[in-house]
């Protein structure tokens, strides 16, 4: 994305419903996002100033693709304030 390359370098059918899968990405030319939840594949994306669509696809491609199988107990750590509720987090400030 860099150099402007938006294309979909990644066919998400290839990872298709694949269990104890996460992932999150752009879709394409950054028209949407890509959310995957243990293996289902969510496409949202904007419609107009007040509204959007989400639907469940693996039709689509990204440009890349952050995922991650799923945590295994004992051997996986995540930081827990990745995890944290909405209302509790803090505005970043950089003074």
């Amino acid at each position: 994305m860099w150099k402007g390359e938006l294309y979909g370098n990644i066919d998400l059918d290839t990872i298709a419903y694949k269990t104890n899968l996460y992932g999150l990405g752009p879709v394409e030319y950054l028209t949407g996002e890509v959310l995957i939840i243990d293996g289902r594949s969510y496409k949202s994306v904007v419609t107009s100033d007040t509204t959007m669509k989400v639907e469940e696809t693996y039709r689509m491609k990204a440009p890349f693709f952050l995922d991650m199988p799923t945590l295994q107990p004992g051997r996986n750590t995540v930081c827990p304030t990745v995890f944290r509720p909405f209302n509790s987090w803090k505005p970043f400030s950089t003074k």
